[in-house]
């Protein structure tokens, strides 16, 4: 711990990163939340996303520091802009939760989103979520094409309950027995 205390205090972020570490799980030394946190912010500094992503979740609840949703959302951020999958998907929720509470925050929500779901292995909810705010801003109508295939996203990585969600609507568009037949096919297996 000592050594890696000194790599991190000459600006190894990796090193920051560990001592941190050691200090959230570790059983081998005494543990110290100040140390902790001053190592996780210079591993969240040095732009490591997992750290961004911990010391975030830290500022969001108001756990070992006060509560700061501002420090939060420009981690988060930071990480999602780093490229990093669970990044993206903390940033996503963050904002979601935000935007539930605060209308002014729906843009920054939907363009996280938009952004998750333009990534290689995005998750099947992330779609279905999508789909929703398609249907919200185009209407039942104008956005149910955008919306389906959005769904069917969302079940090929098996979400089931996009799954679900889309059965009535391929019910409503099966206009022979075999299409109708398929359907029942797909909601069964």
């Amino acid at each position: 711990e000592k050594w890696f205390r000194f790599a991190a205090d000459l600006g190894d972020s990796s090193s920051a990163w560990k001592v941190a570490e050691m200090h959230m799980r570790s059983e081998d030394l005494v543990k110290s939340n100040d140390v902790l946190i001053e190592y996780l912010t210079k591993a969240a500094d040095g732009g490591l996303p997992y750290a961004q992503i911990t010391l975030g979740r830290a500022y969001a609840i108001g756990a070992l520091v006060p509560r700061d949703l501002d420090r939060a959302r420009r981690l988060y951020a930071d990480a999602a802009a780093f490229g990093d999958r669970a990044g993206a998907i903390r940033n996503t929720l963050f904002l979601q939760a935000e935007a539930k509470t605060d209308p002014n925050r729906a843009p920054a929500y939907r363009a996280a989103l938009t952004d998750l779901v333009g990534r290689d292995g995005a998750p099947g909810w992330a779609y279905a979520i999508l789909s929703d705010t398609v249907l919200a801003e185009k209407g039942r109508w104008a956005g149910e094409a955008e919306a389906i295939a959005l769904l069917e996203k969302a079940s090929a990585e098996g979400d089931l309950d996009a799954s679900k969600r889309l059965t009535p609507i391929r019910f409503r568009t099966a206009t022979t027995p075999a299409a109708f037949y398929k359907v029942v096919d797909e909601v069964i297996e």
